[in-house]
């Protein structure tokens, strides 16, 4: 904000220190751009100012001699209206490309009534009126409230932008709702939110009511009692489609959506090899699937330790075994579903430097691969293979890489050509 302290005097504004003096030659313009400089240091009256607004020629000039000598009356309809232009002016500051006479007359206009100041309030910018912000339909708490906190600002000193943070914090909650009610297809509907707390004693029922509220209060929300309306509630609460208590709140379509029970995702499909999975954390319900016939069947068993997802990989395991055809293969490093293995008669191989079971990473057949050539699959799994075994920073060289694969070319020839080879 900037307050202009500095005010002309009569010699400031004599027409030989103006920009457009030509000498002895009359001036080009029909008003004084500076005419409210001039009025400010007293050098040009009110009568001057009025004919300086008005075109020659017109009617009203030949009566405004009298009119200003016969007015005695002020110029402003209250001392309100006095002092609403003079915070406007003090406001928005001093700048002679704006402050023009027929600025200052809007700014007396629009300034003279109540309610058309306020509703013009936030049209007053640095460049001029900008009348795109004008209150159409009546002006708000929130408005009311921010232009008396600009008004306190200003007064003290400060600048005019500075508000409290509350009032701020809700002028932006405001101005969220209204864009999901104007662009995001959202409806405002008035809810009746009711909780119905029943206990078998009088000690029990005051600790679930605490509970209660002990929730509410996590989520910054409120909940008052139904003191001597406990009848009306609990009829409310009951699928009746009676509301008797006269409490209510207005909520757009998303957050009235949360109290429907029946958008709520289930699983379950009615397939024969469907698994039992636990339960729907929202509804309860149980979750039962064929991963199968997912559009994506892998899984994952993820949780803190001691929650419980070794059991939950053994039952998995269990169901499977009992209720489908599949293979079940067991990739185990701790040695941890040996036992159950043992008790569904599967066959555990085990494999270590020590064991009598290896595996033979140079094993071929026709069906090591269903798409693409064995022997190219094979000769890429050798050269990974021996890459990870010499290691190092640059791995194989181009040289080592063409020797191995033209040696397992040659190696698995004889057995590709004729496979009942041993």
């Amino acid at each position: 904000m900037h307050i202009r302290r500095f005010t002309y005097k009569r010699e400031d504004v004599d027409c030989k220190l103006c920009t457009e003096y030509r000498g002895g030659i009359k001036c080009p313009h029909s008003v004084c751009p500076y005419i409210t400089e001039r009025i400010e240091a007293g050098a040009v009256t009110y009568q001057d100012a009025v004919y300086a607004m008005i075109l020659p020629g017109c009617q009203l000039i030949r009566r405004l001699p009298k009119l200003i000598l016969t007015y005695q009356d002020s110029f402003w309809v209250d001392d309100r209206h006095k002092s609403r232009m003079e915070f406007f002016n003090t406001c928005m500051g001093y700048i002679p490309s704006r402050n023009t006479p027929a600025y200052y007359a809007a700014m007396y206009l629009l300034t003279a009534n109540e309610t058309l100041y306020w509703r013009m309030a936030n049209c007053f910018c640095h460049s001029g009126l900008d009348f795109s912000f004008v209150i159409l339909k009546g002006i708000t708490d929130l408005d009311k409230s921010k232009i008396e906190e600009q008004k306190k600002a200003v007064r003290a000193g400060y600048d005019m932008d500075i508000i409290p943070s509350d009032l701020a914090t809700y002028g932006a909650e405001a101005k969220k709702l209204l864009s999901d009610l104007q662009s995001r297809n959202q409806r405002m509907f008035l809810v009746t939110f009711l909780i119905l707390n029943t206990a078998d004693t009088k000690r029990q029922l005051d600790n679930n009511v605490f509970q209660t509220n002990s929730i509410a209060q996590k989520y910054n929300c409120s909940i008052t009692a139904l003191d001597y309306q406990q009848e009306e509630g609990m009829v409310s609460s009951l699928p009746l489609g009676l509301n008797q208590i006269e409490i209510q709140r207005g909520l757009t379509s998303s957050g009235v959506a949360i109290f429907v029970p029946f958008t709520t995702q289930e699983l379950y499909q009615d397939s024969p090899e469907a698994l039992y999975y636990g339960l729907n954390a929202l509804s309860n319900n149980i979750i039962m699937v064929d991963r199968k016939l997912l559009k994506n069947p892998n899984g994952l068993i993820l949780g803190t330790p001691g929650s419980g997802k070794s059991f939950s990989a053994k039952r998995e395991i269990s169901n499977v075994f009992l209720a489908t055809d599949d293979d079940i293969m067991i990739c185990d490093p701790e040695g941890e579903y040996f036992p159950l293995v043992q008790r569904l008669e599967g066959q555990v191989i085990k494999i270590s430097p020590t064991s009598k079971h290896h595996i033979n990473p140079m094993d071929i057949n026709l069906n090591y691969s269903d798409e693409e050539n064995p022997l190219s699959l094979k000769s890429d799994f050798i050269l990974s293979l021996c890459e990870l075994i010499v290691g190092g920073k640059d791995g194989l060289k181009p040289v080592e890489k063409t020797i191995i694969d033209r040696c397992v070319r040659m190696v698995y020839q004889d057995y590709l050509n004729d496979p009942k080879i041993p």
